[in-house]
C-alpha cells in the first residue's frame, strides 16, 4: 500500500473531536477550521490557527486548528505580505467562505469543497523560520509506532 493511501486511510479512521459549538462569546473566532462546509457559503467568518502549508507564492495558505484544516485564499495584492509567514505561525483571519472553483475540490479534506477569501490577516505569533521538528512529519501513525518509547521514557523518569 502506498504511503499516500495509508495516510488517507489513517486520516479517515482517526476519530475527530465532536464539537457542535466550539466558540463562545469569549472566543476570538466565529468557526473552527474543520467546521466550514458549502452551506456556510457567503458567510463572514473569523478563524484562528497554525499555518500548516503555504503554496503558490503565498496565495494559498492551509490553516490548521484542533478541529481540522481550511484553505485560505489571499488577494493578489496582499500575497506579498505573507512572504514573511513561516510554518506553524499562529494567525487570526477574517474573510468570506466561498465554494472552490469547479474541479479543485479536495475529497481528502473535510473542508475540501470550500475556501476562505481573506479580507484581514493578523499574525498573532511568529514561529522561527527553521523549526527543529516539522509537524507534518510527525503524524499519528508515527506516534503510535513509537508509543512504547514514550511509555518507557515516562516510566524511567519515575525511577
Amino acid at each position: 500500500m502506498s504511503r499516500l493511501l495509508l495516510r488517507q486511510a489513517l486520516i479517515r479512521s482517526t476519530p475527530r473531536l465532536t464539537c457542535y459549538r466550539c466558540t463562545s462569546q469569549w472566543s476570538n473566532r466565529s468557526h473552527t477550521c474543520g467546521e466550514l462546509r458549502p452551506e456556510h457559503r457567503d458567510q463572514r467568518v473569523v478563524l484562528s490557527g497554525w499555518v500548516q502549508y503555504v503554496r503558490l507564492g503565498g496565495r494559498f495558505v492551509l490553516l490548521r486548528d484542533a478541529h481540522g484544516v481550511t484553505q485560505l485564499v489571499l488577494p493578489e495584492a496582499g500575497a506579498g505580505s505573507v512572504d514573511r509567514l513561516t510554518l506553524e505561525s499562529v494567525l487570526k483571519v477574517e474573510g468570506v467562505v466561498r465554494r472552490r472553483p469547479e474541479g479543485s475540490d479536495n475529497p481528502s479534506m473535510e473542508t475540501g469543497q470550500v475556501e476562505v477569501e481573506v479580507t484581514k490577516l493578523e499574525e498573532l505569533s511568529r514561529a522561527p523560520p527553521k523549526m527543529p521538528v516539522r509537524g507534518w512529519e510527525h503524524n499519528q501513525a508515527r506516534f503510535y509506532s513509537n508509543v512504547f518509547l514514550a511509555v518507557h521514557e515516562t516510566l524511567c523518569s519515575f525511577l
